[in-house]
């Protein structure tokens, strides 16, 4: 499988999990009573999102012939380029909410990282890990990952998950792809929204109560700017 290939296939793979998530979502709403739940439907949700983180940061570790490395391991190495620590992502429920999988992710495994690991060495005795917040973060966490990855670009444009009806964007886009250079925008798929490089959250601003967005964010589709304006003034 060629490079290209595998792009698709990780991509393919997201729509897929994120298609589950959303028909589970159908019938529980991700509200402060549920966050906690529990079910089998979410496992398979969150083993196949972090194996799929897991086998992104293998595949962009230059030393990956050597040994796979676990999740902390992969964050000393891999966080100065890739700056998840502090990133966050828009979840495009009502009403949205900010979500940041990674935090703290050089000093500890995150909880969703930890569920993966009890699940995978023990499904039965570890259950109780399969939980609604374990699963949107793992989403999360893969979004994330992804849209950080520069190469992926031609991929998102594929999946639709860059709003192309501002023209400019997408010749910028093609440009940075030849230049090798780093271009901010916004990567969108159903559920999720986040940024290629730097926030268009401001993380020391934003709570659960009040999200400060740069509005002036390349790709910020009118589907956020509406849902936004919703969450703020209805």
């Amino acid at each position: 499988m060629n490079n290209k290939e595998k792009i698709d296939f990780a991509i393919s793979s997201f729509i897929v999990l994120e298609r589950q998530m959303s028909e589970c979502m159908e019938y529980l709403p991700f509200i402060d009573a549920n966050r906690q739940a529990i079910s089998p439907k979410f496992i398979p949700i969150i083993m196949d999102a972090c194996s799929l983180i897991d086998s992104i940061l293998f595949e962009i570790t230059s030393d990956k012939k050597k040994r796979r490395f676990n999740l902390k391991e992969y964050s000393k190495l891999r966080e100065p380029e890739l700056m998840l620590d502090n990133n966050i992502s828009l979840f495009l429920i009502s009403p949205v909410q900010i979500l940041c999988p990674y935090k703290g992710w050089t000093q500890s495994q995150p909880d969703w990282w930890n569920a993966y690991n009890s699940l995978k060495h023990d499904r039965l005795n570890n259950y109780h890990f399969a939980t609604f917040t374990n699963a949107i973060s793992s989403l999360a966490g893969l979004h994330q990952l992804m849209t950080r990855q520069r190469e992926y670009i031609g991929g998102f444009l594929k999946a639709g998950w860059i709003d192309t009806s501002d023209e400019d964007l997408t010749f910028d886009l093609t440009a940075s792809v030849y230049e090798n250079t780093i271009l901010q925008f916004v990567v969108e798929s159903k559920l999720f929204a986040s940024a290629a490089r730097e926030n268009f959250v401001n993380p020391e601003t934003s709570d659960e109560t009040f999200i400060d967005i740069d509005y002036d964010t390349n790709g910020l589709s009118d589907r956020i700017r509406n849902m936004m304006m919703a969450r703020e003034d209805w």
